[in-house]
């Protein structure tokens, strides 16, 4: 008899398109974010990196530039959720890796780190921008419309060929609008 595998769910949508929200839903699911990891390491949510941390880290903040010391935050961040996430679920509990997972490039890395360990679906919102730009204008931490219509530029879909076992849509209201499994893939 083969041990089920836990699953490792990958939400892919613009900020503000309900990917949050759908994931508080999930249940037995670990969901690991990177702002929530942001504000228990640094204090804030909003923050990329303190000067305290680099500093625990080795770094010397002061020769530092800006945009030095974000991509050594960004990079602790993305370090230490591909870490939790792989610990999680080789103990065979479920995550969510909540966020855009807007490029290929970027979602290639952490399904190579859990291929094999976990089932890997990715669940797909379709929001459209002007929705998704009023949405955030409710937020109290706004991504803003720039950011949005960004993310909406770079947008790749995901496709099996990535890795994913599962590819389920969701549109603007979280409801479901396909579910496509590899093995359907496969057949065709």
């Amino acid at each position: 008899m083969t041990e089920k595998k836990p699953v490792f769910y990958m939400p892919i949508g613009l900020p503000a398109s309900g990917k949050s929200t759908f994931m508080k839903t999930m249940k037995d699911t670990v969901v690991l974010s990177g702002d929530e990891l942001r504000g228990e390491m640094f204090g804030d949510e909003s923050l990329q990196y303190t000067d305290d941390v680099l500093k625990e880290l080795g770094y010397d903040p002061e020769n530092m530039t800006l945009r030095e010391k974000e991509y050594v935050g960004q990079k602790l961040i993305w370090e230490t959720l591909q870490k939790k996430t792989v610990q999680l679920l080789k103990e065979g509990k479920n995550v969510a890796f909540d966020g855009v997972n807007n490029i290929p490039k970027y979602r290639a890395q952490i399904i190579a780190m859990v291929a094999g360990i976990a089932l890997i679906h990715a669940i797909v919102f379709t929001t459209d921008i002007e929705t998704c730009i009023a949405r955030d204008l409710r937020r109290s931490r706004t991504a803003g419309e720039e950011t949005i219509r960004r993310v909406a530029r770079n947008m790749v879909l995901p496709v099996f060929e990535e890795g994913f076992d599962i590819i389920d849509t969701y549109d603007k209201n979280g409801e479901l609008i396909s579910h496509r499994t590899r093995e359907e893939k496969m057949q065709v």
